[in-house]
């Protein structure tokens, strides 16, 4: 039974270093899907940056490397706390886009929050 558990540990991590690889350099590939955003939606994306204590920099819609360096961190964290149920698809520019739309509008509320598993956007709406 130990031997399962810390299996099951280390699987979040091994899905991330199939997932991430894809989007590796040139801010991971997300500087020009972040810049595609409305000013809006890079603010919020953003914000749920800072709620899920990746980000620490101003909320102000402009890419950098706290920015980048928080979106990259943000595909680790909802494979880790979906415990991989959860791999967002950031293996093409189309994907990344749509990962960061999906962002914007709160599709990974449920991981992004301090307790996984509560909905920020299923109280707000």
């Amino acid at each position: 039974m130990r031997g399962r558990r810390a299996f099951l540990k280390l699987v979040p991590a091994a899905l991330c270093a199939l997932v991430l690889p894809a989007a590796a350099g040139n801010g991971g590939g997300f500087a020009e899907a972040f810049e595609a955003l409305t000013p809006a939606q890079r603010q919020q994306v953003q914000s749920m940056l800072v709620l899920a204590d990746l980000y620490q920099g101003d909320v102000d819609g402009d890419w950098g490397p706290e920015t980048e360096q928080a979106i990259a961190a943000s595909v680790r964290h909802i494979i880790r706390r979906s415990q991989g149920q959860d791999l967002p698809d950031v293996s093409t520019r189309a994907a990344r886009a749509a990962y960061l739309r999906d962002l914007a509008q709160g599709g990974y509320d449920m991981w992004m929050t301090p307790e996984a598993g509560f909905c920020v956007s299923c109280i707000v709406h």
